[in-house]
Order: structure tokens, then C-alpha cells, then sequence
């Protein structure tokens, strides 16, 4: 999780070298982030009988370059985060676990800047991230994401997304999937 972050940075770094990278045009160089809500994260254990659903706050970040001022290819990252329980949850011990997407994502904006709805979905990995040493985290494996939203003024869109895949360690299996819907601020 660390390097798609650090990898994300050196990105915006390398390729905003001029400020006409913003130059209020949707064709360009785009860079954008936000925040919301998860209303519902599940994760099953190798069938659906075993499943948790969690609910938390959310994070979204894009970087990606807009051909034209309707299609745009970007790299994009979210994640949920919230309270998990240890095994076996009876121990009450609780402790912070994250899940999400990150990949590349496509974007088709229907109308002009500032007022358009927009549509997209990527292809990437699925992660699930534990924050507590007694734990290890599963390795992430294939996600999908498919998303839309409204840009209602200029360098501000409401975003609902839904995002699937599968993690595993050597033992297990698990299928996640969250639904998000923040609120992302664009620069371009």
C-alpha cells in the first residue's frame, strides 16, 4: 500500500513540471483526491456463508491524463477503512483494517466541464490491509471497478463506486467488495 502511494507522489511530481498542467481544462494532466463514506464493506471466507459486512469512512485519489475533454485514463486508488475483531471475535480484541482497489481506470465525462455526468471502470488489485502485528495482511489479487458521478462545479464531483476481487494467503480465500460515495476535488 505504501509503494502505490509513494509511486502515486513521484507521479505528481514528475509529471506537473509546468503550471500550465492546470490550466482549467479537462484535457490535460488531472490529479484529485477526496473522501466520504463506505456505507457497506463485505468480506466472504471462501463461501458466501462466512461473510462480514462493515461500514467506515472512505479515501479516493486519481492521477491520469484526459486525452480530450471527455476521456480520461487515470490510475485510481480507494480504500475503506474500518474496526475489525480478532479471531475468534468473542476476544473483543479490535483493530484497525483497511480494503480496497487500486488500478487503472477509465472515465467518459457526457457533457462539458462543470456540469457533466461521467462513468468509469478499471481493472487492478484488490488489497486488504490489517494495522495490527498479530496479523498478516493477505496477498492482493485481481479487482474490478465500476463507478460514476456528477461534476457540479468546476474541479468538484460526487462520486459512488463499487469495487470487487479476491485477496488470499497460503491457507484461504476471500472475497470483497465495498460500495463508496465521496466527494473528490480535481485539478486540471
Amino acid at each position: 500500500m505504501r509503494r502505490i502511494y509513494l509511486t502515486l507522489i513521484i507521479m505528481v511530481l514528475v509529471l506537473a513540471t509546468s503550471t500550465s498542467a492546470f490550466d482549467g481544462k479537462r484535457k490535460g494532466f488531472v490529479l484529485g483526491g477526496g473522501g466520504g463514506m463506505a456505507p457497506t464493506m463485505r468480506v466472504a471466507i471462501d463461501s458466501p456463508d462466512i461473510s462480514d459486512a462493515l461500514s467506515g469512512p472512505a479515501l479516493n485519489l486519481m492521477t491520469g491524463y484526459a486525452w480530450n475533454e471527455a476521456n480520461l485514463i487515470a490510475f485510481m486508488s480507494n480504500a475503506t477503512f474500518c474496526k475489525g475483531r480478532g479471531c475468534p471475535p468473542e476476544a473483543g480484541e479490535e483493530f484497525l483494517i483497511s480494503q480496497g482497489f487500486a488500478g487503472l481506470t477509465y472515465l467518459h465525462y457526457f457533457g462539458p466541464v462543470a456540469m457533466s455526468f461521467y462513468l468509469s471502470g478499471g481493472v487492478g488489485l484488490q488489497y486488504w490491509n490489517f494495522f495490527d502485528d498479530d496479523y498478516d495482511s493477505p496477498d492482493p489479487g485481481t479487482g474490478f471497478f465500476l463507478g460514476g458521478g456528477y461534476e457540479f462545479v468546476r474541479h468538484i464531483q460526487v462520486n459512488g463506486s463499487y469495487s470487487f476481487g479476491k485477496t488470499s494467503n497460503e491457507f484461504l480465500e476471500f472475497e470483497h467488495s465495498q460500495f463508496l460515495i465521496t466527494v473528490m476535488f480535481i485539478a486540471f
